[in-house]
């Protein structure tokens, strides 16, 4: 995990984050100050109203339609 923070800059694709609302494994806060350093534009956020793991969470579909959406778009740019 040290490896990927230190080398996140040098991603040169565009990135999804999904994230949940209420994770408590996961610090949200600070993967956001890191990517959005490192990255930039590079970087959109989709977050949900969620715990933890986005697909076993009601908000399941939504996750499901964001992510064929953002694939889609990026598709399209290509």
């Amino acid at each position: 995990l040290g490896v990927l923070r230190k080398n996140a800059g040098h991603l040169s694709i565009p990135l999804l984050v999904c994230e949940a609302r209420h994770d408590r494994l996961s610090d949200n806060v600070r993967n956001r100050a890191l990517l959005a350093s490192a990255l930039g534009e590079r970087c959109r956020w989709a977050t949900f109203d969620a715990e933890h793991f986005l697909l076993a969470e009601p908000c399941r579909d939504e996750v499901l339609n964001t992510l064929v959406a953002w694939v889609s778009e990026q598709e399209a740019q290509w």
